[in-house]
């Protein structure tokens, strides 16, 4: 009796744990990436920016929209593992690109490529990740 209690306990977890999405990765496996793309002016003005996501030479994203002074923008979160190049543009011919392959971090952790409008209407661009 004690042997068929063992087991159905052990079954009953394996089943429960079955394709379980609740656990980054699954069970031992590769989570998938999260990389958020944001665009925070840091400007007294509005900017109208544009961010342009390529990978393998084709555009896979492209928005632009109006950022506040002072004002974010959170562009989009991507989930699919690759290189991709983001090419950022505003209104006054500012220009920025950055390249990075994801994932950045292993495990649940997040990443981040942030596009900061600067007072002089510059762009600066950075990657990182969750430590």
């Amino acid at each position: 009796m004690k042997d068929r209690l063992a087991v159905a306990s052990v079954v009953a977890v394996l089943v429960a744990l079955a394709g379980c999405s609740a656990i980054p990765g699954g069970l031992g496996g590769e989570a998938e990436p999260r990389h958020e793309v944001q665009v925070e002016n840091g400007d007294d003005v509005a900017h109208t920016v544009t961010v342009e996501i390529r990978s393998d030479s084709e555009t896979v994203l492209e928005r632009t929209n109006d950022v506040s002074a002072g004002g974010e923008w959170n562009v989009t979160t991507q989930t699919t593992s690759g290189t991709y190049t983001v090419v950022v543009t505003t209104e006054t011919g500012s220009r920025a690109t950055e390249t990075y392959s994801l994932p950045l971090a292993k495990g649940d952790r997040r990443s981040f490529t942030v596009v900061r409008v600067n007072e002089s209407g510059s762009l600066d661009v950075r990657t990182y990740w969750q430590q």
